[in-house]
């Protein structure tokens, strides 16, 4: 689904008088738990994880289904006949030889994170309460396209930048492992 379609739909669920999440808390005799999600500085930007997670989640689940899909069963049925129990199985042969597809997850991951989460704040809080959703892509689209600040905008942009190339060299460096052939 659109990410600006996600929001909209967490932004009902996030709804303080007949949102899922306080009617279904108010439902279960835990009413004193609802709260107004989205309009409180301390819980909205905790709440905007779960949309976040529910907008990446998809692409990930298939690029790693498709990675376990593609290992061949010989693999396994040799590793259960030198003993390998289900765990053994699991971090010797099939994480080994799915490392690509969780190393392309995790830089996808960090790198969306950094820079994608604008789109979910944008159009679940526009930052907000108190601008205390603020991504670093949400607080550059307000100082340099409402504000004006447009020197101040691109400094935060080159931040953006120079904080995503350091994070993937890092990020490339301790997820490095030897290449697995099939």
């Amino acid at each position: 689904m659109s990410v600006v379609v996600i929001g909209i739909l967490w932004t009902f669920i996030y709804n303080p008088s007949m949102g899922l999440i306080n009617s279904g808390l108010e439902f279960i005799g835990l009413g004193n738990w609802a709260r107004p999600w989205l309009g409180s500085e301390t819980w909205a930007l905790p709440s905007l994880v779960l949309p976040s997670i529910w907008a990446g989640i998809g692409l990930f689940m298939l690029m790693l289904m498709g990675g376990i899909a593609n290992v061949s069963k010989s693999y396994y049925e040799a590793a259960e006949m030198d003993g390998a129990n289900q765990w053994q199985q699991f971090w010797k042969v099939t994480l080994p030889l799915v490392w690509p597809q969780v190393k392309i997850s995790v830089l996808y991951i960090v790198m969306t994170t950094l820079n994608g989460s604008f789109v979910i704040v944008q159009v679940m809080t526009a930052g907000g309460p108190n601008n205390s959703t603020h991504v670093m892509g949400s607080y550059l689209y307000q100082q340099a396209f409402v504000q004006f600040n447009f020197g101040y905008g691109a400094a935060i942009g080159v931040m953006i930048l120079a904080l995503s190339l350091i994070t993937i060299l890092i990020l490339q460096f301790m997820l490095r492992r030897d290449k697995i052939e099939y």
